[in-house]
């Protein structure tokens, strides 16, 4: 199936990314350009890798009984990348 054909919403929300490579863990932060059932468009600040496994945190726009900060966790395969935006396919949701 193709991830462009499938229904994604436009919405810009802060993240986190972490990767595991050579030994060592990487994190950075970015934001949603859009978000599907399958697969999620970010930008990113630092420099990222092409391809590999990578999760996500993206900061929810609401708060568990008004209080307590909310975030959505998925964890996914990079599938493409261009200066500083890439596209990862949704595998699991923790």
């Amino acid at each position: 199936m193709d991830l462009r054909s499938s229904q994604r919403q436009d919405i810009s929300l802060e993240l986190r990314f972490s990767y595991y490579a050579g030994g060592m863990t990487y994190v950075g932060t970015g934001r949603t350009r859009n978000l599907g059932g399958e697969a999620v468009c970010f930008e990113f600040d630092p420099q990222i890798r092409k391809k590999g496994d990578i999760e996500l945190r993206i900061a929810w726009p609401f708060r568990l009984q008004d209080i307590c900060p909310l975030e959505l966790v998925l964890r996914g395969s990079l599938i493409r990348t261009s200066e500083n935006i890439a596209v990862m396919r949704i595998l699991a949701v923790p």
